[in-house]
């Protein structure tokens, strides 16, 4: 008796813990469309490729004597649904499906629009005022480690 006992509690536990699993699995399901839809809706997607084209202006600066179809073909053999995908676990990571679903809610609103229409604009001018005062203050303590005498390579 008590091993059917047994028997039956496990089977229990098992069917309890395997709806359990399946639950986990579709929400996270749906947690992830809803995260290809924030990344979509913010244009996260589109960012690959924006860093695509920087790096590629700059290894042609560095590389001119490489035509421009090999350029070219290199944009043509990037997969940035890949990068998407790759980006996926660090938004689940760090987001609940809540917090994604309040965030497309922001963004598919009208202030949330404008606000994906000028994060680049944003983030560029920012990037360029960072370097910017980077430089001023590596000058600053290059200045006062050559005041105290120390040897600064050039």
């Amino acid at each position: 008796m008590k091993k059917h006992l047994l028997i039956s509690v496990l089977l229990v536990f098992w069917a309890m813990s395997s709806t359990a699993f399946g639950q986990d699995k579709e929400a996270n399901s749906v947690k992830i469309e809803n995260i290809k839809k924030l990344m979509t809706l913010t244009k996260a997607d589109q960012g690959g490729k924006e860093i695509l084209d920087q790096l590629i202006g700059t290894m042609k600066t560095l590389v001119p004597n490489a035509p421009s179809e090999f350029w070219d073909g290199m944009k043509q053999g990037m997969d940035f649904d890949e990068l998407r995908e790759r980006l996926i676990p660090v938004y689940d990571k760090y987001l609940s499906n809540e917090d994604v679903i309040e965030l497309i809610k922001f963004y598919e609103s009208p202030v949330g629009r404008k606000v994906i229409s000028v994060l680049p604009s944003i983030s560029k001018e920012s990037f360029a005022i960072g370097s910017e005062y980077g430089r001023e203050l590596a000058d600053r303590i290059v200045k006062k480690l050559k005041e105290k005498g120390y040897q600064v390579p050039n």
